[in-house]
């Protein structure tokens, strides 16, 4: 307990001293929330484009972010990708490209849209689902959720993927309002810039 709290003590004294808002961290447990039923695993591999997401030190200044879920073993595999990018005399430079690669487990076979998997410092990976797609259309749009709670307090993570890079989702109030609705604030969402991006090569 003691080494759960020092470590959210830790986490708030790191965002205060160097960025405004590097995680969404709320009190008491996270959101009960389930995994998008019928689900057809297959037809949601590929690439994904963030539209919109929950600050994450790991993203922290990000932009062009895209996922890649690629089957892996009885799991998936994802891959996070997006540039850092600084702006010098009214002119926008890449400065880098960050890459964050974790491997999922699905728990209950007969639920394939709940994972489990680690998200780095936050140490997400347990037993049981704790990275849900929470609903897609798999051609368009998709909404992905995870949480980790400590010491009284919990670490959301969100995003709002779609197909097609910075195209809103059609049907962007409903998403918003069934995630309101499952005790998920939309407000911590921030647009992600998806213009002028670099191409990813590997």
């Amino acid at each position: 307990m003691f080494v759960a709290v020092w470590t959210i003590l830790l986490l708030i004294a790191g965002a205060d001293s160097v960025y405004d808002r590097r995680f969404a961290l709320s009190e008491g447990g996270c959101p009960v929330v389930n995994g998008k039923q019928h689900f057809k695993y297959r037809r949601f591999l590929g690439t994904w484009y963030e539209y919109k997401r929950f600050p994450v030190a790991f993203e922290d200044g990000q932009q062009c972010s895209k996922h890649v879920y690629e089957a892996h073993g009885y799991g998936v595999r994802l891959t996070i990708e997006g540039w850092l990018r600084i702006n010098l005399f009214g002119e926008s430079s890449v400065v880098s490209r960050e890459t964050v690669v974790r491997n999922a487990t699905i728990p209950k076979a007969n639920r394939p849209s709940e994972l489990s998997l680690s998200m780095g410092l936050y140490n997400l990976s347990h037993a049981d689902a704790n990275f849900f797609i929470l609903d897609t259309n798999y051609t368009d749009w998709a909404v992905v959720f995870a949480c980790h709670s400590m010491g009284g307090y919990n670490i959301q993570f969100a995003w709002m993927l779609t197909r097609p890079r910075g195209v809103p989702p059609t049907n962007l109030p409903q998403i918003e309002k069934a995630l309101t609705e499952a005790g998920i604030n939309v407000l911590e969402f921030d647009l992600v810039n998806q213009w002028n991006c670099p191409t990813f090569t590997n």
